[in-house]
């Protein structure tokens, strides 16, 4: 505060010294027995006689006396009081908001252990050392932990890996043959399926073979008719027979009897010429199913007919060729033997024919229904194999895949562990990545870390923080404003700073980040406190500057140009307005209410009540709160009503009391702007600003 009183001082050209004279002092009148009389008696010599007893009663009197002596000094001092003023003038006013906060740095790297569990520390760089730009590019070693453990577990996991990577590899080559011997499979398969159609096919035919397999025709029941046809055959054959026999019978008859004379003699070519040629049976006509028969079947059915045939002729001829000689013989012609040796030929003849009929009903009814649904039955097995094979093969390929899968996830698991401890080993060892300030991560914290500093021997634990490396190079100002002038500080305005460490030296600085939300780390302290974190980049060179070091800023708002200006402690409250104390011409102190403007922490701007030149008082005195002539008017009101009215003729104006009378209220200060002023609240840490005290 007296620093801006003089700073305010030394604005008005017309202000006048604050230097009180020495004050008058009267003599004051000899009174009873001092402090140092009653001293004297004490330490005077003892008489012979006991007088302590009124020595101890004179001590509470000539302290007494002092007292009253003292009392009555400063009673009839006569005491001068200066007071200051200030000539109000017209002057640019910059609007600045001034804060202090701790040096950081934009950018910095935090050096962690990575190795898990606990890790000793056997090397480490020296706090302080500053890392540059060559040390990263040469990879300077910082920290160095304890590896013999983790190289002893990488060799066993390296032996690990060797066997799970072999087993995969193992895995993965059955697959493949389980692939290949499953895609040979199924192509015999397919191979034995197409075979087994064309077999059928082959057998009984395109047409038939198609039915079949679609199952449209049932070639057991094809077979059946085909035999119930070939019966039906049998029995007209067996007619032509029994017809040619008995014309046999009868011409062997007719040759046991001698010819009559006149009797026509027969041909001996043609013995049965007289009578009709029997014609051989005829041959069933099936049905269409029938009539579509191809392949084999076919082939071997026309054969066995043409034999038929064949035996029927054979059979025909042999039975003529024995009527021809029975007649022969008759006549003389033929013998006996040679009759029975035709007979023997015909009976020869017929049975062939009955053999050949045979053979025909048997293929028909066994050997083509069997053969037929043999093959049928191959081609539906050869499918249901083919099925039987895919199945094999898809259950083989699964299994070695699900071995591939397996032995892929150990081998994965040990190339992790091995790549795990790879990497731990190589964490071990911890390099320069950017320059920068080495500071030990329990440096500036004892508390925490008192039992366990950062130092060569010491244990770390994973994630515990070694080495903290902020870039000297960017260094800014972190500092907390308060809520009643954030809304004044943005993004890009111009600052001033000033380092504890360095007085003598100012650094330019702009604002470069204003929190959103306040800061809530110190609301268990002060719950209605309400800061944003603001930072404050630095320019220049910062040579010597570390982070942690105090410094002020002074944040440029913005400047009104040629304002009326006092100082903020000229301005004083009264009735609930602003008032501020004018020297007129005659001397006399005149209370005048003004409208002020925008300020700082030392001059204010007076919108309306105040005139370029005028003097006011430097500071304005107390004045009589409102609450207390308020108290003062209920209490006169209550008398007069016990009174029974008001007292005769207006009451006596009394002039607002000086600074050395009574009062209650002492004067906020504070501009109606709604920054706060001087009288509500104590000064910030700085030189003034933004923030009180948290």
């Amino acid at each position: 505060m007296a620093s801006h009183r003089r700073n305010a001082l030394n604005n008005g050209p017309a202000a006048e010294p604050l230097a009180p004279p020495e004050p008058a002092v009267e003599e004051a009148a000899p009174g009873p027995l001092g402090l140092d009389d009653a001293f004297e008696a004490l330490h005077a010599p003892p008489p012979r006689r006991r007088v302590w007893p009124w020595l101890l009663l004179l001590i509470p009197l000539g302290a007494a006396g002092a007292a009253g002596w003292q009392l009555w000094r400063l009673r009839n001092q006569k005491v001068v009081v200066v007071r200051a003023t200030y000539t109000v003038q017209r002057a640019d006013l910059p609007i600045v908001v001034n804060d202090s906060g701790n040096l950081e740095a934009l950018r910095s790297e935090t050096i962690k252990s990575k190795v898990e569990g606990q890790a000793t520390i056997i090397s480490l760089v020296p706090e302080g050392t500053i890392i540059t730009d060559e040390d990263v590019k040469n990879g300077k070693v910082l920290v160095e932990l304890d590896s013999s453990e983790i190289r002893d577990k990488l060799t066993q996991q390296e032996v690990t890996f060797a066997t799970a990577e072999a087993a995969y590899k193992q895995a993965k080559e059955l697959f493949d043959i389980e692939k290949s011997s499953g895609e040979s499979k199924i192509m015999q398969g397919e191979l034995n399926v197409k075979f087994g159609k064309m077999d059928l096919e082959a057998y009984v035919g395109l047409a038939l073979a198609e039915d079949a397999l679609a199952g449209r025709l049932d070639l057991a029941k094809l077979a059946v008719a085909l035999h119930d046809e070939a019966v039906g055959h049998r029995k007209g054959a067996e007619a032509d027979v029994a017809d040619a026999l008995a014309g046999v019978m009868e011409a062997l008859k007719e040759s046991a009897t001698p010819p009559k004379e006149g009797a026509g003699s027969p041909d001996p070519k043609h013995p049965n010429s007289n009578k009709p040629q029997a014609e051989p049976a005829a041959e069933p006509r099936g049905n269409r199913a029938a009539n579509a028969l191809g392949g084999a079947v076919l082939q071997k059915k026309r054969k066995l007919e043409a034999d038929i045939g064949l035996a029927f002729e054979e059979f025909k001829r042999a039975a003529d060729k024995v009527a021809s000689y029975a007649r022969l013989k008759r006549l003389g012609i033929k013998s006996s033997q040679q009759l029975e040796a035709e007979q023997l030929a015909l009976l020869r003849n017929r049975i062939t024919l009955d053999q050949a009929l045979t053979a025909r009903e048997l293929y028909l009814r066994y050997d083509l229904p069997k053969e037929a649904e043999k093959l049928l039955s191959g081609y539906n097995e050869a499918g249901r194999e083919l099925e039987r094979i895919k199945a094999r093969a898809r259950a083989a390929i699964s299994a070695a895949e699900a071995e591939v899968k397996s032995t892929e996830a150990k081998y994965l698991l040990q190339k992790d562990k091995l790549a795990k401890l790879t990497a731990q080993l190589e964490y071990c060892v911890m390099k320069a990545t950017s320059p920068g300030l080495v500071v030990y991560g329990t440096s500036g914290d004892s508390w925490r870390w008192r039992g366990n500093p950062i130092d060569v021997g010491s244990t770390v634990h994973e994630r515990q923080e070694i080495i903290k490396m902020p870039d000297l190079s960017t260094l800014s100002v972190k500092c907390r404003v308060h809520e009643s002038v954030v809304d004044k500080v943005k993004t890009g305005q111009s600052a001033r700073i000033r380092v504890d460490a360095f007085p003598n030296r100012s650094y330019a600085g702009k604002v470069i980040k204003v929190a959103i939300l306040p800061n809530t780390s110190s609301s268990w302290l002060n719950p209605d406190l309400k800061e944003y974190d603001t930072e404050i980049s630095i320019e220049g060179d910062m040579a010597g500057l570390k982070p942690g070091m105090s410094a002020e800023v002074e944040i440029d708002v913005k400047t009104v140009s040629k304002v009326l200006q006092v100082p903020v402690q000229a301005i004083g409250a009264h009735r609930g307005k602003s008032v501020v104390y004018v020297i007129r011409p005659d001397g006399e102190e005149e209370m005048r209410v003004v409208v002020p403007g925008e300020a700082n922490d030392k001059v204010a701007e007076i919108r309306t009540g105040l005139a370029e030149g005028e003097r006011v008082l430097m500071e304005a005195p107390q004045t009589v709160s409102v609450q207390d002539e308020e108290a003062e008017k209920s209490k006169k009101k209550e008398e007069e009503e016990l009174n029974g009215g008001p007292p005769p003729g207006p009451p006596a104006v009394k002039p607002p009391p000086g600074p050395s009378e009574g009062g209650s209220e002492q004067p906020s200060g504070r501009p109606p702007s709604g920054r706060p002023g001087r009288g509500d609240r104590p000064r910030p840490r700085g030189s003034g600003g933004g923030r009180p005290p948290g």
